[in-house]
């Protein structure tokens, strides 16, 4: 009866040697999807840093057009400017240059 025993208990030890066989793989398994989940995290924080890089390309050419825009709206004003006092009877007159400058 007690060999019996022993070898029922021997069975049972097997038993839960597999069980925790198989947790142990269980967890490898989850272990290597968070690997995974983790080398993704990892090219999506790149492409983020890509695409701030390029947003910051953006803004530099949008300033770049931004002060362009302001040349020419200075030019333009400047060419009015002195069309308007080669044009005039009085070019001295500060009141005339007020009256032709452009309107915006």
């Amino acid at each position: 009866v007690v060999r019996g025993q022993l070898f029922l208990v021997r069975g049972q030890l097997l038993v839960v040697r597999g069980q925790l066989l198989v947790v142990r793989g269980q967890l490898l398994v989850v272990r290597g999807q968070l690997l995974v989940v983790r080398s993704q995290l990892l090219v999506v924080r790149g492409q983020l840093s890509v695409v701030r890089n390029q947003l910051f390309l953006v803004c530099d050419q949008l300033s770049v057009v931004r002060n362009q825009l302001f040349l020419v709206s200075g030019q333009r004003d400047f060419d009015s400017l002195t069309f308007y006092k080669k044009t005039r009877v009085n070019p001295g007159s500060l009141r005339d240059y007020y009256l032709l400058l452009p309107e915006f």
